[in-house]
């Protein structure tokens, strides 16, 4: 089977369409293993009539092999590879499977079925650990329309992350809450080091967290970034490094006016040690809005699926940047269209290849939601010649909703 390719009219990077049947592909969250570990095979998510389902592919021909069974009923983007093994992992609202892609046994090893639980669909996968998170299913009463809220009270939800030992099957709760715990993250260091986020501070602004699996005495999770009042902090997506750091993107606020909203915002990509040390930012270019990366190749190259120009937004195009820690700001360059909408659950999620050559990502460009891959060729070359980044004034660069949606650009192939 043939893979359509092509080069991207402005870039000339090359793209290939990797995904060929119907329904709705859908690459893990940016930060699950989506890669085997030899690079042979892709796991995603696939929707088809009602129905998600586990799939392997072939990245030598597209070729695919569906590894969940019929009535799984699986979340989208539930599922990623073991850094080292030919293991797949990937769960629905009621439990998590465990796959050997070698022997082809499939093993249930966490189920939540007749509780009050219900499992979401980020996981993340250590040496010996696998860590999700679950939460409860509270009964938060009705309207006069006899219709649920919107936003549920964040003091009527528990949710708690969760690790389950891969061998024995061996589950623990690592830390708990009266609120919304998310998107736990194992180090590449240490599978007793996990990174989550906390969305039910006030003002919703997402706080990070560092705690440690093992039992000890004392053990608390640690705020990676402390609170300040005048010049709060928006910490957005966040994931480890391959060297162990935590690389973050955030926003932060300052000049707060009497209605409550804020004079001044940048945007930044920042790497910081999980003690809190080391607090290193690069500020975004195009003025107070970040590139909205997913992914990282070290601590300082990084992919995103946003390019904001000089007082533009451009949500059409992906980007590799290069985070200058010294100067404190961030160069980028245009790497190729995507054209996603980005409506739900349609997501871009870019992430480099192991060997840094080629970047996966989604789109839905053409109707349903495909995989690419898109070949670097020596990209990171370009930098070789540039002069330094040098600062430019903040821009309002608050794009129109034509703009941000707008499906003008997308890969060909």
């Amino acid at each position: 089977m043939s893979i359509p390719n092509t080069k991207d009219p402005d870039t000339g990077v090359q793209v290939s369409r990797l995904t060929l049947g119907e329904g709705n592909y859908l690459l893990p969250y940016y930060t699950a293993e989506a890669l085997s570990p030899d690079g042979s095979l892709i796991a995603c998510t696939r929707e088809r009539d009602g129905c998600v389902h586990a799939v392997l592919i072939e990245t030598a021909d597209g070729s695919e092999r569906v590894i969940s069974d019929d009535k799984a009923q699986l979340l989208d983007e539930s599922i990623a590879f073991h850094r080292e093994k030919n293991w797949v992992f990937y769960g629905g609202q009621d439990g998590l499977w465990w796959y050997n892609a070698d022997t082809e046994k499939t093993e249930l090893i966490y189920d939540c079925t007749g509780t009050t639980f219900q499992a979401k669909s980020e996981i993340s996968v250590g040496d010996e650990y696998v860590v999700f998170f679950i939460f409860e299913r509270t009964p938060i009463g009705k309207d006069r329309e006899g219709n649920p809220p919107k936003v549920p009270p964040v003091g009527n939800l528990r949710s708690f992350i969760v690790s389950v030992h891969i061998e024995s099957g061996a589950a623990s709760v690592v830390w708990g809450e009266h609120t919304y715990l998310s998107h736990p993250v194992i180090s590449p260091l240490s599978d007793d080091v996990i990174l989550y986020g906390d969305q039910g501070a006030k003002e919703r602004l997402q706080e990070l967290f560092i705690i440690w699996r093992t039992e000890r005495d004392g053990r608390e999770p640690f705020k990676l970034y402390k609170p300040y009042k005048q010049r709060p902090t928006y910490v957005g997506h966040s994931f480890f490094t391959q060297d162990g750091w935590v690389g973050t993107q955030g926003m932060q606020f300052g000049g707060q006016r009497p209605d409550g909203q804020y004079a001044d915002m940048y945007g930044f990509n920042g790497i910081i040690r999980i003690d809190g040390t080391c607090d290193r930012r690069a500020r975004c270019p195009g003025g107070n809005k970040p590139l909205h990366c997913h992914a990282a190749f070290a601590d300082s190259w990084w992919v995103g699926d946003t390019l904001p120009g000089e007082g533009s937004y451009d949500t059409q195009m992906l980007c590799i940047m290069k985070n200058n820690w010294e100067t404190g700001f961030v160069q980028a360059e245009p790497f190729c269209a995507h054209g996603c909408t980005h409506e739900r659950p349609f997501h871009v999620h870019p992430r480099f290849t192991r060997d840094e050559e080629r970047v996966l990502f989604n789109s839905n460009y053409r109707g349903n939601c495909n995989i690419y891959i898109a070949e670097t060729e020596q990209y990171f070359s370009r930098w070789q010649d540039r002069v330094p980044f040098e600062p430019r004034p903040a821009r309002n660069c608050r794009p129109s909703v034509e703009i941000m949606r707008s499906r003008e650009k997308g890969p060909e192939a």
